[in-house]
Parts: structure tokens; C-alpha cells; sequence
């Protein structure tokens, strides 16, 4: 029987229908750009999400996963699964992503067992205690799990990052225990690795516990290990000698190659793909008498699809300063034109950054070159360097065997790793021994930068601002912020001559630069820091310097959805010539909204006694009582280390004088605050 148009066309239809639903995530992926910079090292972009699929089909035996918010336990898990597959070679290691699987399944994990040998868990703490955002799905899966020995047999070890000023310190990977083991009855081997980042010492909290953690796996399951110091490339490296037009030159996802370069984009944009957005304005806050700068810059999204709440985070891709660019490419010895391309030896694996690229654009665009530099990775040297190099091989071993020396002669120096380098030996040779391979894996992977949004998207819908306090104060230390002084430049483009270091802000093939206005790549961060759905609800809000960014989102929202609206913030900043959006605050927002009341500290002003936030704080404790009895939610943005500790304490303090109780219940009074919502911290 034969069909007639119409039926046919209705079939044709059906077929392409099913067909899309099936390849919906190839699909996607290609209109996104398959050459896309994938923040994960494991399962490559189009493979399945079925984990224990994943794990049959490439015949693995051990499992490596992360949780991370901005790449940070990316960063480590790739190492540790580097590491371990050097010293056990024997292993059928699998790095990924937990956003990359479907956790869908009441038993995916279960499924898993006598599949693997061990799953090891990297795992971020964001905010009071969560999983990182793009976790979500893992978190459901947690959340649903029974009660019961579904996971009986199944080894896992755990290592987490956090920070200690934090009230939830390292409170996810706590909860992965609880669930894992406590519940579900996993085995965990050895103990929670706990990174804590509030005094820099994840790195050596890693390392402890990564030497015990081989020892385990060791004796666990049997392994001879070899020495895992030892570097073994992961992508076969070769010259690339094609068209230029399909060569990275900084782009981050192949859409913005030549060819595509003049299209539409429409996103979704992300850090692997973000939009380029037009820099609509930009000023200095600062006074020239405070010495410092600090930048208010106005991105126009008005072209692109990006949405914002008030209180998110934008995110900028930057890139390396010129300076260090030409230092790095010096004291290596590298070529920077010399075009390479990388190839996967594990298919189950993804690539650090868009290939095929130069030298150059790699060091400018895609490595952390400026960044502190690991104990571990200054040790893995003395590999590299010739027997008849003594003096080197033992200055190496020296500073890398002990911490305390390590610290002194490089962390205090604020040293980058070609600074090491140069510290070491200025004379020494050392592109002749160390290979580009062993650079481009083991140092890290240029990662976003995070501002607190300062504009209101009730207010500001086309526009997203950002304050940024540029860290270049100190030239003693070496130490300039990589985004805060590209900002700068392109805020002091005329006197760009004056500034100590310098950007290329045409960009890749200058799509950074269109006539008269600069680009710069950007994508939004959701956020839990939110005002509270009822407008009519008062907020306490506390943010010294540039912690008061998010706030004056907070009061732009106020002007539009309630401006009698019960609010109070307490800023504290240096003096005058650095009090941030001073005139703002005083022409603008408090005429408007008349039960906003702005208490200001200033620490450094010789013509009155230096105050912190803390004491104004007290000074309206009955006022702040009076909002915290209403209900009023509060929000600390600002320096994790001492400022956020020291507002919660002196909360703490308020709540135990003016309700008349112990010091305990006031305590307890504040977690249970943040446990529900109304106590909201945004520091770093």
C-alpha cells in the first residue's frame, strides 16, 4: 500500500521527531561547539551519562569523581588520578565530572559494585555547607537514598575542599560521608581529607592525604606501586601544520573561530562558552588621594539571551598579562609561535584547553601561570635535571622536601612558577630539560574570576555591573590581580603607559575589540544570595569594601519593587577617598528610600578613632534586634577570614544580651538562622 503526501510528510515528520529526541545532546553539543573547553577531564563530551555504562564500555576498574564550584577540586582530582595511575599502572582509571552522569537511579552507585575496586570523591563546599551547583542532580540522588546496605561492598574515599571560617566547614564532603557510609553502608578507606583554603593550606592537606591514600589502595587491593613523582604524558603531542583558520588563538569554543566569529551567538553561555559582552561604561570609585583603585565597569547584555537575579555572580574569562607571558616564554625558552596539536591516549579523557593552538595563546589564554606554585610540582623537577647539575637537583629537593622552607623562600616571595624558576637558577637552561608537555598537564588550567553583581536586574535588566578593587597596590610583593588589572587598563586606556602591567585587549583575532569598544568574555553564576521573596521583610546587610557590591544590587531592587522597605547596612571602608559609591548613597538611594539607614566605619581616617563594622554593629544592637524579632534576613558579603567570623560573633553577642541568654543559644539561635534561610553569607 502506498502512502499519499500528507500521510508521508506526517511520517517524515514522526521519524525526524524521534531522531532529534534520541541525538537532543549531540545536537546540542555541536551547535554549542563539540571543540568546546570542557571543564571536565573525564568523560568526553557526547558520551553517555549512564555512569556504569560508562564504566563497562571503556573497561574500568577505578572511579575518580568531583564536585566543583570554581575548579578547584577539579583541579585536584585530575591530579590524584594522574598521580595514581602513575605509581599503579595496572588500574583502569575513570576522572569525571558528577555533572556529567544521570543520577536518576535509586541504585547508580550500587550498580557499581564488584564493578570498581574504589570510587574516590573530590567535593567542594559552597555556601552554608552545600554541594557545588552543578552537583544538583547527585544531591537528589543522595537525598533519595534508603536507608539500607545498598551500597555494601562498595569502597570509597573521600577528599574534601573548604574553608575553615566558614560555619559549615567542609560540610559536604561530611554529608557524602553520612550518606555514603552512615546510610547506605559504603566502606569509607582512611579518613575525610579536609582542604582547608582559609590559611592556603590545601595543598599540603592534599598531599598528607594522598601519600595515605596510596598506602591504602596499595595494601587494599594488592598493588606493587612505582614511583607516581615520575611524569608520563597523557596526549601524544605533534606539531600541527593545517590552515591556520581552524588554530585556537585564545577563543575558547570553536563558534568563535574565524569562520563563525561575525555570527549570532545565543548561548546558553557558560564558562565554556561565554558571551562576549560589550563594555557599556566604566569609572573609578576611589579618590586619587586613597591610592588605590577600584573599578565599577557596565557590561551590555542587551544582545545576547543572559539572564540575572540580583545577588548572582558574574564570572570573566581572563587572560595572562603580557609581562608574565614574555617572562614564562624566556625563562623556558619556549617558541611561542610554534603551533602543537594534542591527542587523547585515554578516550574516556577530554583535553585541558582547544587545540589546535601556539605556545603563546596557551601560556596567555589557557594556563594559570601566574599563580601560587605547589610544593608538589617544584619536586617533580628534579626529574628533569641532569646528574651534573647537583647544586640544582639539591636546591630543588631542598625547597620542595620541607613546608616551612618552601614557604619561606617561595610562598612569602609570592613567587609564580618562572619566578621559581629564575629564584633557583637564573643561569640554569631549564627549557632544555623540562618538556612543554609536562607544563601544559601540570599546570593548572586558567580558571574563571567571580565578581558579586552590583546592579539590580529589576533596575539594570540590559546591564550588569560589577565592582572590582584592583589589586596592584604593593609592588614589593609582585603580586598584581589578573582580571581587577585588565579592568583596569581597559578603564585607563589613555594612561595605559602608567600601569604596571599590560593586556592584549583586542583579544583572539580581535573579537575583544569592535571600533571603539572592548569585549570581554562573561557568563552568569547563579546564586543563593538572595533578598527574601517578601519585599515588605527587613535586611541587615554588612559589607566592607567591596562586599557592599551585592548590597547596592539589593537597594536598586528596593527602589522599584518596595522603597519603604526596612533595610540597614553597615559598610566599612579605609576614609573617604575610598568610600565606595559615596555620593550614590547620599544623592541617591537614601532620598528615595526613606527607612534605609547607611552606617559607615572608617579604620584609617587620622581625624577620628579607627572603627570596624563590628562596633557600629553593637552600637545598634537594639535596632538590630528590633529588625531580627520582625523577622529580617541578614547577609555578609566581604573577607571569609576574619571579617564574616567576627560579624557572626558580635550577632551572636546582640542576640545573648538583648534576649537575655548564654552564649550557647545565641550560637545555636545563629546556625539555625542560616540552616533556614535567613542568614546569608557571600564571602571569599
Amino acid at each position: 500500500m502506498s502512502l499519499d503526501p500528507l500521510d508521508l510528510a506526517v511520517l517524515c515528520c514522526l521519524v525526524a521527531s524521534v531522531v532529534l529526541y534520541t541525538k537532543k545532546d549531540d545536537i546540542f553539543n555541536f551547535l554549542k561547539g563539540s571543540d568546546s573547553l570542557d571543564s571536565s577531564i573525564g568523560v568526553s563530551s557526547g558520551s553517555s551519562r549512564d555512569l556504569l555504562e560508562t564504566v563497562l564500555t571503556n573497561k574500568k576498574d577505578f572511579l575518580i569523581l568531583y564536585g566543583s564550584q570554581t575548579g578547584t577540586a577539579e583541579d585536584y582530582c585530575k591530579k590524584f588520578a594522574k598521580e595514581l595511575h602513575s605509581k599503579f599502572k595496572e588500574l583502569q582509571i575513570l576522572c569525571g565530572d558528577l555533572e556529567n552522569f544521570d543520577f536518576d537511579q535509586p541504585n547508580t552507585l550500587g550498580d557499581l559494585v564488584d564493578k570498581v575496586k574504589a570510587v574516590v570523591i573530590f567535593m567542594s563546599t559552597y555556601g552554608e555547607g552545600e554541594f557545588p551547583d552543578p552537583c544538583v542532580n547527585f544531591d537528589d540522588y543522595l537525598n533519595n537514598l534508603l536507608e539500607s546496605d545498598e551500597l555494601k561492598g562498595l569502597p570509597i574515599m573521600i577528599f574534601g575542599l573548604g574553608n575553615s571560617t566558614y560555619e559549615f566547614f567542609n560540610g559536604a564532603a561530611k554529608r557524602l560521608k553520612e550518606k555514603l557510609v552512615d546510610e547506605a553502608g559504603a566502606t569509607l578507606l582512611g579518613e575525610i581529607g579536609a582542604g582547608d583554603d582559609s590559611v592556603g593550606n590545601t595543598e599540603e592537606e592534599y598531599v598528607a592525604w594522598k601519600d595515605k591514600a596510596f598506602d591504602i589502595i596499595e595494601k587494599e587491593f594488592g598493588l606493587e606501586g612505582g614511583d607516581s613523582s615520575i611524569f608520563e604524558p597523557m596526549y601524544d603531542y605533534t606539531k600541527f601544520e593545517g590552515k591556520d583558520d581552524v588554530v585556537y588563538k585564545g577563543e575558547l569554543n570553536k563558534q568563535y573561530l574565524s569562520a563563525n566569529s561575525n555570527k549570532k551567538h545565543i548561548g546558553p553561555f557558560d564558562q565554556s562558552y561565554p558571551y562576549l559582552a560589550p563594555v557599556a561604561s566604566s569609572y573609578e570609585i576611589c579618590a586619587p588621594e586613597s591610592n588605590r583603585n577600584c573599578v565599577h565597569m557596565e557590561f551590555d547584555i542587551s544582545g545576547s539571551n543572559i539572564k540575572y537575579e540580583t545577588g548572582d555572580h558574574l564570572g570573566i574569562m581572563p587572560q595572562n598579562p603580557q609581562e608574565n607571558v614574555k617572562h614564562f616564554l624566556k625563562t623556558l625558552s619556549l617558541n611561542g609561535d610554534e603551533v602543537f596539536d594534542l591527542k587523547l591516549k585515554d578516550l574516556t579523557s577530554s583535553l585541558p584547553f582547544p587545540v589546535p593552538t601556539n605556545i603563546e595563546t596557551a601560556i596567555t589564554y589557557y594556563l594559570e601561570i601566574t599563580g601560587p606554585v605547589s610544593r608538589q610540582m617544584i619536586g617533580q623537577l628534579a626529574q628533569f635535571v641532569p646528574e651534573s647539575e647537583e647544586k640544582i637537583k639539591q636546591k630543588i629537593i631542598e625547597i620542595s622536601s620541607d613546608p616551612n622552607t618552601f614557604h619561606k623562600e617561595v610562598i612569602e616571595q609570592n613567587l609564580n612558577f618562572s619566578n621559581c624558576l629564575e629564584q633557583i637558577s637564573a643561569t640554569f637552561a631549564w627549557g632544555d630539560y623540562i618538556p612543554w608537555t609536562f607544563l601544559l598537564e601540570t599546570i593548572p588550567t586558567l580558571k574563571p574570576r567571580f565578581y558579586s553583581i552590583s546592579s539590580s536586574n529589576l533596575k539594570d535588566q540590559d546591564k550588569i555591573h560589577i565592582t572590582a578593587m584592583v589589586e596592584n597596590s604593593d609592588p614589593n610583593k609582585k603580586v598584581y590581580g589578573v582580571t581587577t588589572n585588565l579592568l583596569n587598563q581597559i578603564q585607563k586606556r589613555e594612561q595605559a603607559d602608567q600601569l604596571p602591567i599590560h593586556y592584549n585587549l583586542e583579544g583572539p583575532r580581535s573579537l575583544y575589540q569592535t571600533n571603539s569598544i572592548t569585549k570581554l568574555p562573561i557568563f552568569v553564576r547563579k546564586s543563593t544570595f538572595r533578598l527574601p521573596k517578601n519585599p515588605e521583610t527587613p535586611i541587615i546587610m554588612i559589607g566592607p569594601g567591596t562586599g557592599v557590591a551585592p548590597f547596592r544590587g539589593f537597594i536598586r531592587d528596593r527602589l522599584i519593587d518596595n522603597p519603604d522597605a526596612d533595610m540597614m547596612l553597615f559598610y566599612g571602608c579605609r576614609n573617604a577617598h575610598d568610600h565606595l559609591y559615596k555620593n550614590e548613597w547620599s544623592d541617591e538611594y537614601e532620598p528615595a528610600l526613606k527607612n534605609l539607614k547607611v552606617f559607615t566605619a572608617y579604620s584609617r581616617d587620622p581625624n577620628i578613632p579607627k572603627t570596624y563594622v563590628q562596633k557600629l554593629m553593637l552600637d545598634q544592637k537594639d535596632a538590630i534586634m528590633e529588625a531580627l524579632m520582625k523577622g529580617a534576613f541578614v547577609y555578609v558579603c566581604g573577607d571569609a577570614g576574619t571579617m564574616a567570623k567576627q560579624v557572626n560573633d558580635t550577632l551572636i553577642t546582640i542576640v545573648s544580651d538583648k534576649q537575655n541568654i548564654d552564649i550557647t543559644q545565641a550560637q545555636e539561635m545563629m546556625k539555625a538562622m542560616k540552616l533556614n534561610g535567613r542568614y546569608h553569607e557571600d564571602v571569599w
